[in-house]
C-alpha cells in the first residue's frame, strides 16, 4: 500500500471590502483596503522648517546649539530627523534618505519609511517625503514673536500665513538698525563683543623660545580650534573664547604641557536687575617660567641641595612640562616641577644672545671622574670633556689668550669647531 503525500496549501479568503482573494489575516482585508482605511502618516507634517546662519552656514539645533553640516550628510540628516522626532513617537522609523534637490532652491527633501501596527499582528509600512525649507536665522524670531495691532494681539494663524512678508519687512527694519541674519557667535563678532573669556599667555624672557614651542604643541593637538581670535602682544599671546568652559579647558592644556601658573579675574559687563542675571567677561593670565632652552641659570642654594647637592650654576637643557637642568661639570641632571620653581623662583644669568664665539683648539675626554656621595642622576647621552678654547677673532695671533673649561658636549666637539660660551663663567 503506497503512502499518499498531500501538499498543504493555505486557503484564500475574500477581502471584506473589495472581494479580492487574499490570505487570511486579522483584518480580513487586502493591503490596498487597509491603506485606504488607515493612514499611519496621520499627524505627521509633510513640511518643516530648519534655520541656518547666513555668515557661518551652521544649522540651528534646538534649544540653543549650532552645527555645521555638509549637503546630504549624516549630520544634516540627523538635524532633519530631530526636527521630526516629536511627530514620529507613535511609529517606527525604518529608513531615511535624501531626495535630490537643486542647491539654490533652499529646499531639502527627505524620504521616510515608517511602520506601525494597525490591527492584531498586522504591521503596515508606508513611505512618504518631507520637505524642509531652509530659512535664515531671522525667520526663527518671526515664528517666536507676537504682533499687536491697536493693543490687541494678532492671532498666530494670521502671522504664520504672512510669515514671509513679515520676515522681509522685519529683516529690512533690522538691517537699517545695523542687525544682520546671523547666529549668536556671528552677532557677537560683528558687534565686537565676540569673546566671553580671554587667556593671556605671558613669558618674561628676552627671547621667548617657549612660546614657539607652545605654537607647535597647539598645532599638533588642535587645542586652539575653539578660539574665536588670537592676538599677539609684545609680552606674549592673547587667546579669545566664546565660552568660559572652552577657556578653562585651554588653561588646563597649558598646565599639562608647560611649567606655568595662572591668575583668574572677571569683569562685570551688564546686570539685569529684574531677572537677577549677571554678564561677565573672564580673564586668565597664564605666566610661563622665564627660563628658556640653553639659558645659563643660577639656582637658589636650597633648591640645589634638594636636587642632590647640584651646582647652583647650571644650563637649561629643555623646557617641557618640567624644567630639565644639567651641570656641565659632572653631567648631573635634574627636573624642576612648576610648583617647585614658583616656590623658589630664579632667573637666567645669560641668554644665547649674550654669548661670545670661541674656537676649539683641543678636546680631551674625562674618563675617570669621581662623584661624591648623594650625587643625583647622570646623563647617558652626554660625554664629559675638557676643552681648550681661544676667541674666534684671536685665532692665529701670538698674544691670543688660551682658555680651558669643562663641558658636557664632549661627544659633539672636535678641534676646529666654533662654539658659543660666556667668558666670565669660563674664568670662574
Amino acid at each position: 500500500m503506497e503512502e499518499f503525500h498531500a501538499d498543504t496549501t493555505v486557503g484564500l479568503i475574500a477581502c471584506c471590502q473589495c472581494g479580492l482573494p487574499i490570505q487570511p489575516n486579522a483584518a480580513n482585508m487586502c493591503s490596498g483596503c487597509i491603506r485606504s482605511k488607515v493612514d499611519i502618516t496621520e499627524g505627521i507634517s509633510r513640511t518643516a522648517t530648519i534655520y541656518i546662519c547666513k555668515f557661518c552656514d551652521r544649522y540651528f539645533v534646538p534649544p540653543s546649539g549650532w552645527m555645521r553640516a555638509e549637503p546630504e550628510s549624516r549630520e544634516l540628516l540627523s538635524i532633519c530627523l530631530k526636527k521630526m522626532k516629536p511627530q514620529l513617537l507613535k511609529v517606527r522609523l525604518t529608513d531615511a534618505c535624501f531626495v535630490w534637490t537643486e542647491a539654490h532652491s533652499k529646499r531639502i527633501k527627505v524620504k521616510l519609511t515608517i511602520q506601525k501596527e494597525v490591527f492584531n499582528n498586522t504591521i503596515l509600512q508606508q513611505t512618504f517625503v518631507v520637505e524642509f525649507t531652509v530659512h535664515n536665522q531671522i525667520r526663527r524670531y518671526i515664528g517666536q514673536s507676537s504682533f499687536y495691532l491697536k493693543g490687541k494681539q494678532i492671532p498666530a494663524q494670521i502671522t504664520n500665513y504672512f510669515a514671509s512678508t513679515l520676515a522681509l519687512l522685519f529683516e529690512n527694519w533690522l538691517q537699517c538698525l545695523g542687525f544682520s541674519r546671523m547666529c549668536d557667535d556671528c552677532r557677537r563678532a560683528e558687534a565686537k563683543d565676540f569673546w566671553r573669556a580671554c587667556v593671556q599667555v605671558r613669558q618674561k624672557a628676552e627671547f621667548k623660545k617657549t612660546l614657539f614651542y607652545l605654537e607647535q604643541l597647539l598645532l599638533k593637538h588642535g587645542a586652539h580650534n575653539q578660539c574665536t581670535g588670537v592676538k599677539p602682544v609684545p609680552t606674549g599671546i592673547d587667546f579669545f573664547f566664546a565660552k568660559l568652559q572652552e577657556a578653562r579647558k585651554f588653561v588646563d592644556f597649558l598646565l599639562t604641557v608647560l611649567p606655568c601658573k595662572y591668575h583668574y579675574a572677571q569683569e562685570l559687563v551688564s546686570h539685569d536687575t529684574k531677572n537677577n542675571t549677571y554678564d561677565y567677561k573672564h580673564t586668565f593670565c597664564v605666566e610661563i617660567v622665564p627660563i628658556c632652552r640653553d639659558n645659563i641659570v643660577c639656582m637658589p642654594k636650597k633648591v640645589a641641595q634638594q636636587l642632590g647637592n647640584m651646582s647652583q650654576i647650571v644650563i637649561c637643557l629643555r623646557v617641557s612640562n618640567v624644567i630639565t637642568l644639567i651641570d656641565p661639570n659632572n653631567l648631573q641632571m635634574a627636573d624642576i616641577q612648576a610648583t617647585t620653581f614658583w616656590r623658589e623662583p630664579f632667573e637666567s644669568l645669560c641668554t644665547p644672545k649674550q654669548l661670545s664665539e670661541f674656537y676649539v683648539l683641543d678636546v680631551e675626554m674625562v674618563d675617570n671622574f669621581e662623584r661624591k656621595a648623594g650625587h643625583g642622576f647622570v646623563s647617558k647621552k652626554h660625554v664629559l670633556a675638557d676643552v681648550w678654547l681661544v676667541r674666534s677673532h684671536q685665532v692665529g695671533m701670538s698674544d691670543a689668550q688660551t682658555l680651558s673649561t669643562r663641558t658636557h658636549l664632549g661627544h659633539l666637539l672636535n678641534p676646529g669647531d666654533l662654539v658659543l660660551g660666556n667668558f666670565k663663567d669660563i674664568q670662574s
